[in-house]
């Protein structure tokens, strides 16, 4: 139960304002959105630009509409590069790779070795979640 107990309040800390004693970036929950945990995820295995990382998500809805906030712990250093039909853009002073697929729009940028990826369905969400 313990164990549960700090999960939960783990996903909270990271979709209202992750501590400053923690390495992890700030992450903002948009007005009107709220945090599905049943849908969140923490120290996940994978992979991120073919090198080997952990990470959490979490996702916030508002009716139909969600945003998925993704933050991947790589093993190494990586470098962004803008690929296909994304681009390099500046959201809310972070510079990163931007690009619209379909109705989404999806940002990644690194901050102190962490790959932040968020995946909203407008610009302005994405901006709202990062913060000023």
């Amino acid at each position: 139960m313990k164990k549960i107990f700090i999960i939960g309040a783990v996903l909270i800390a990271l979709c209202m304002f992750i501590g400053a004693a923690s390495a992890t970036p700030s992450i903002l929950n948009p007005e009107g959105f709220t945090v599905n945990k049943d849908l969140g995820v923490q120290n996940q295995s994978g992979s991120v630009l073919g090198v080997p990382a952990t990470f959490d998500a979490i996702v916030m809805e508002n009716g139909t509409d969600n945003i998925t906030v993704q933050v991947f712990y790589p093993s190494k250093d990586i470098n962004l590069s803008p690929s296909g039909a994304s681009e390099w853009k500046n959201i809310s002073s972070k510079q990163g790779i931007f690009e619209k697929k379909g109705d989404r729009y999806i940002f990644a940028y690194v901050e102190e070795g962490e790959l932040i990826q968020i995946d909203s369905p407008s610009e302005s969400l994405i901006e709202q979640v990062i913060g000023k």
